[in-house]
């Protein structure tokens, strides 16, 4: 079933464009990964939420601030997938069907050598070519990831945790769980809010944001439950002590401090019309605000700082949306807070869905050669060959892309392979293991048949 001679030959024969694809792929994506930066990609996601691109992009917005967001919507969806799919159908074609087609394959078929070893040793190369050169991919992403962001074999920290932990002479683990040692001293707010580049005010507002996200953490781990459930139910916490402590303690202030703020975000959440009635108001604040700083209203959240410091803005607002100006800055504060809390999380690096998200490429690309692989072994010419083999897993690239383009081309997803690689579901945790199997099960399917095919045919030796 394995012969090392045909093996070693094959190697030698294609390992040159191996690493040329190899290089080339792997480079790109480090790119990707090098120059990936947060707020710039916070404002792409605000800046294409609010123009007729967010209807197209849809729901793969909420990803996209995130490093492996950026990899999924860039590199896993066009570079990631031709590159390799160039070299696979140009080798698979080379393997099977072009040594036919030469006479080249008469020689090895005269030697002892059975047909089922020969197509089984070149199944056996293109799939483990294509294993290798995702996971080199995927080993020289995650160190460029940590070489140039961290977060993967170590804590990522971003600049003021990095400056204030120098400055406070305490350790950077140790800060990050304390972040009240920075608001209870002035020059540690003034030093972390330059490195941030924004401003103390702010900056102190997303010091309580971020302290009150890593209090509903650890009110959540001592529920056993998730961090988003928490959030959505404060008053999970308010039943239980244990949890109730956890979560004061991150913030440094009593039980029973901490029991009145989530008693008043229970009350927030209470009323759904009151919420909606204050999202309204809000909007036409924002749009008297706009008009008061002669922008665009599309663009006011683009200039958010710009207008919590514009006193003729604000009380524009307050006049068109009856709610105070007091009220109106903090939740202007609260939203840039929130901003600057997103772009923390776009740093996180999470190994196990990066791992995964190359796997499903992986198993995408093992049905895609197996397309060209069968279409190697069942035709004895190179054109029907590249016909087929090159044909289909282009058709496929080529669906998924237009069913992108638009919600009315959006079907067309269904009549394509690749649809099944969905780098957004396993990022987002959603459903992605039945989507492997049928890609794994596609492609064992068709190396058996056209390795049958080959077995069984009549060859012109």
């Amino acid at each position: 079933m394995f012969n090392k001679t045909i093996f070693k030959q094959t190697f030698k024969s294609n390992y040159p464009l191996w690493i040329i694809f190899t290089v080339v792929m792997t480079a790109v994506s480090c790119l990707f990964i090098i120059v990936y930066d947060p707020k710039t990609m916070s404002g792409m996601s605000e800046m294409l939420s609010n123009s007729g691109m967010g209807d197209i992009v849809g729901d793969r917005l909420a990803t996209m601030t995130s490093i492996l967001g950026l990899l999924s919507n860039s590199f896993y969806a066009m570079v990631g997938i031709v590159l390799p799919l160039i070299y696979i159908i140009i080798t698979a074609n080379s393997l099977i069907a072009s040594q036919v087609d030469r006479g080249s394959m008469a020689y090895t078929l005269s030697t002892p050598i059975k047909r089922t070893t020969v197509v089984a040793t070149q199944a056996i190369y293109l799939i483990l070519a294509i294993f290798s050169m995702v996971t080199v991919v995927t080993g020289v992403g995650m160190v460029t990831a940590e070489v140039a962001h961290g977060g993967v074999f170590s804590e990522a920290r971003t600049a003021d945790i990095k400056e204030n932990a120098v400055y406070l002479d305490v350790s950077e683990d140790k800060l990050e769980n304390q972040l009240y040692r920075i608001l209870d001293n002035e020059a540690a707010v003034k030093k972390g809010a330059e490195a941030r580049d924004i401003d103390q005010e702010t900056y102190k507002a997303y010091l309580n944001v971020k302290m009150m996200d890593e209090a509903f953490s650890a009110s959540a781990d001592k529920l056993n439950k998730k961090k988003t459930t928490v959030k959505k139910n404060p008053a999970l916490i308010l039943k239980s002590e244990g949890a109730l402590t956890a979560g004061a303690k991150v913030m440094d202030i009593t039980n029973e401090q901490y029991h009145t703020i989530l008693q008043q975000n229970v009350a927030a959440n209470a009323s759904e019309e009151q919420t909606q009635a204050l999202q309204e108001k809000m909007m036409k604040g924002m749009a008297a605000a706009a008009k008061a700083m002669n922008i665009d209203t599309e663009k006011i959240q683009e200039n958010m700082d710009k207008l919590k410091d514009d006193e003729d803005a604000l009380t524009a607002a307050e006049k068109a949306s009856g709610v105070p100006k007091a009220q109106f800055k903090q939740a202007i504060l609260q939203q840039l807070a929130q901003q600057e809390l997103n772009m923390d999380d776009g740093f996180d690096f999470n190994v196990k869905q990066y791992v995964l998200i190359n796997l499903g490429l992986f198993l995408l690309l093992f049905a895609l050669s197996s397309i060209s692989f069968a279409a190697s072994s069942i035709f004895n010419l190179t054109k029907y060959s590249m016909m087929f083999g090159a044909g289909i897993p282009i058709t496929f690239f080529l669906l998924k892309m237009i069913s992108e383009t638009s919600t009315d081309l959006e079907s067309l997803k269904y009549f394509s392979l690749n649809s099944l690689f969905d780098a957004e579901a396993i990022i987002s945790n959603g459903d992605y293991v039945l989507n492997f199997v049928i890609l794994a099960g596609i492609g064992i399917v068709l190396y058996v048949t056209g390795s049958e095919w080959f077995k069984r045919k009549d060859l012109p030796l």
